[in-house]
C-alpha cells in the first residue's frame, strides 16, 4: 500500500518486532482503510525512506478473535512453530497493545512510501 512519506516517516518508530520479542506488545498500530495494523520489520532497498518497504499483519482484538490458531505469547507460538504446529510469521500471535490483547491475523502487508497525495492515514 502506498503511504505519504509525511506518514510513512512516524509509521517507521511503530515496528515492534523487538518489543514483540522483549515484552510481548506492539509500539503502536496504524490504520488504513478503516483496518488496524502493526508493523513488525522494514527492509531497505536504498539510502532513503523512499526505497523502504514497511510490513506488518492486521490485528484483531482477542475477544473477537475467530481464527482457526490458538492465539499464543511469543514464546508458545514460537515452540508451535518449531514443533509444525503453525506456519512461521506471526499469524494467530498474542501480544499486547495499549494494555489489551489484540491477535495477528491474516497475511503479512507491505506499505511503501510515496510523494503523491493518498488517502489518510490514522496512527495509534
Amino acid at each position: 500500500m502506498k503511504i505519504e512519506l509525511e506518514k510513512f516517516e512516524k509509521m517507521v518508530d511503530l515496528i515492534s518486532c523487538s518489543s514483540i520479542a522483549e515484552s510481548g506488545t506492539i509500539l503502536g498500530s496504524t490504520f488504513h482503510r478503516n483496518i488496524e495494523y502493526a508493523l513488525t520489520s522494514a527492509i531497505w532497498r536504498g539510502p532513503d525512506l523512499m526505497n523502504a518497504v514497511l510490513q506488518g499483519f492486521e490485528i484483531c482484538p482477542l475477544v473477537g478473535y475467530s481464527g482457526e490458531l490458538e492465539p499464543l505469547e511469543y514464546n508458545e507460538h514460537y515452540l508451535d512453530v518449531c514443533a509444525n504446529g503453525r506456519e512461521r510469521g506471526y499469524g494467530g500471535m498474542l501480544v499486547k497493545h495499549r494494555g489489551k490483547d489484540v491477535v495477528f491475523i491474516g497475511e503479512q502487508i507491505e506499505f511503501t512510501a510515496t510523494e503523491k497525495r493518498v488517502e489518510q492515514l490514522t496512527l495509534f
